[in-house]
């Protein structure tokens, strides 16, 4: 444990000394908040009047659609940040440094917790300010909001970073240069912001489209920030008749055919999801290791000191 605390340890300061990095990650949120507010905003206002709902008041109609919008963007900033973290493992590859890491002892299941950590933390760090900034932003225009539901909100962000971390860092094992990762980012930005609904309502989706999206547990885990950002606004504008439409109709329950997914089955298809991902990614992990000549382990505490340190004559010794 506490080699995967150290590993984790040095890729978390490897981040955050790149304020680039750091600064493009809540850049990704202020983005779509610019194209909401600018754009978007009104439209989807708009929509919601011209709509056929029977409306009980119509004075929280931009609170629900500012609380809709605000959860989705908390879901892009959890796995924009993710992605941007792991750009360290990417770095590593690319520097030839993971062969220091490779050659001292620790196990593939260890590297990879120490990736899959940092990149949680940093998940935390960024969209627990950009939860804190959507808070001021719903108070400041009156969304009623349960200190309930906030303190759910908040526990939610840990099982939303820890899958996002670690099925990014899955998918990201893939990856051998700086360029392909610089690809792989802007490609899972774009599509995670099509995926949380942000520029479109999920009925908007074709039937095949809707039904992959239902399947990422990111889908689930914005339809949970929803569920409980939504609900002060959402009952007080929509009768109790409407409300299961419009929850359908806008992602905040998912349903995969004729099951609909309640809290706890979305957050025990999250965990076996991720679960999953982490028995994949030990599996590279192993896999590329064993392809190289210098995965052997030092045989002593004295060697494997000396292999973290000086790990080139260490391997030259050893063949």
């Amino acid at each position: 444990m506490n080699r995967v605390l150290m590993l984790a340890q040095r890729n978390a300061l490897c981040y955050f000394r790149d304020r680039t990095s750091v600064v493009f990650s809540f850049m990704t949120a202020l983005i779509v908040v610019a194209l909401y507010i600018l754009f978007l905003r009104n439209y989807l206002i708009n929509s919601m009047y011209m709509g056929d709902w029977d409306f009980v008041s119509v004075e929280q109609v931009p609170a629900l659609i500012d609380s809709w919008v605000m959860a989705g963007i908390i879901g892009i900033v959890s796995v924009s940040s993710c992605v941007q973290a792991l750009q360290v493992m990417v770095d590593d590859r690319a520097t030839g440094k993971d062969m220091d890491i490779n050659s001292a002892p620790v196990s593939p299941a260890e590297v990879s917790a120490g990736y899959i950590l940092s990149a949680f933390y940093a998940g935390m760090v960024i969209s627990g300010t950009t939860f804190i900034v959507a808070l001021l932003f719903l108070c400041a225009t009156g969304c009623i909001l349960d200190p309930f539901d906030i303190l759910a909100c908040a526990l939610l962000l840990v099982p939303m970073n820890l899958a996002a971390a670690i099925v990014l860092f899955a998918l990201a094992s893939f990856l051998k240069s700086q360029g392909a990762f610089t690809g792989f980012s802007v490609v899972m930005s774009t599509f995670i912001g099509l995926l949380f609904g942000i520029y479109l309502p999920m009925a908007n989706f074709p039937g095949f489209v809707l039904f992959l999206g239902n399947l990422v547990p990111a889908t689930h885990m914005a339809a949970l920030f929803r569920q409980h950002l939504c609900s002060g606004p959402m009952d007080a504008v929509l009768t109790p008749e409407e409300a299961p439409e419009f929850r359908k109709e806008m992602g905040i329950d998912i349903y995969l055919g004729d099951f609909q997914f309640d809290l706890a089955s979305s957050l025990l298809y999250t965990v076996a999801f991720t679960a999953l991902f982490f028995i994949i990614a030990v599996a590279i992990v192993k896999m590329k290791r064993a392809r190289r000549p210098w995965r052997m382990a030092p045989s002593s505490p004295e060697t494997a000191r000396w292999a973290v340190f000086c790990p080139i004559p260490w391997i030259i010794g050893r063949t």
